[in-house]
């Protein structure tokens, strides 16, 4: 069965210095499941099936609002880094595979900072498995990007 390359175009996750929480608005606090809002595009030809194409759409926002969410769980700004200043974006690529397990996850392009790098990619692994994507991806893959921002905040 084909898989659906699904770039991200959004909001990078965030993290302070001051703790491993992730940084919110100062203007908004939304419900802990919108945290990480993201928002999927799909690079894919238009499909001559139109009941496919929306549940496809639906499945990548099913699962992007759940990823989004459970990621800020597990999202760990490494002490070295904050202690050294060090900032940047990790892009993560990864494979749902239609069990919703989440598969060949790595960077693909780095921060410059390895720890960063290696923290970003750890804490989607640390994930697992979206069990929930079993029925939104109806025995189909899914090809993910998303963005992992690291950057401290002054008070």
């Amino acid at each position: 069965m084909p898989r659906l390359k699904v770039p991200v175009n959004s909001s990078p996750v965030s993290a302070s210095a001051e703790s491993n929480d992730v940084v919110l608005p100062r203007e908004n606090f939304p419900a802990p499941d919108r945290l990480l809002e993201k928002t999927i595009t799909t690079n894919s030809s238009p499909s001559p099936n139109a009941d496919a194409d929306r549940n496809a759409a639906a499945a990548r926002q099913s699962i992007q609002d759940r990823l989004t969410s459970q990621l800020a769980r597990y999202f760990h700004y490494p002490w070295i880094a904050r202690l050294r200043g060090w900032q940047g974006e990790v892009q993560l690529a990864f494979h749902v595979a239609p069990d919703g397990e989440l598969q060949h996850i790595h960077v693909a392009r780095g921060s410059g900072y390895a720890v960063l790098d290696d923290s970003a990619v750890n804490s989607l692994k640390r994930l697992g498995n979206l069990v929930e994507a079993r029925i939104w991806l109806e025995g189909h893959g899914l090809d993910m990007q998303i963005p992992v921002k690291y950057k401290l905040i002054e008070n």
